[in-house]
């Protein structure tokens, strides 16, 4: 899985294996290594405020 190699290793290629969706899927979705970085933090923060709020 991409989070246990650290945020350096996170990539589009290594999200669709770990997710095994086909190749290309997470770049359709985000286009840059930034905005997939983005997505990556704001499911964390939305996860964690949903643990918070029970």
């Amino acid at each position: 899985m991409p989070a246990e190699q650290g945020s350096r290793e996170l990539s589009h290629r290594a999200v669709d294996t770990a997710a095994a969706v086909p190749p290309g899927t997470t770049s359709r979705y985000f286009r840059t290594s930034d905005a997939l970085l983005d997505g990556v933090i704001e499911r964390i923060t939305h996860r964690l405020g949903e643990r918070v709020d029970a």
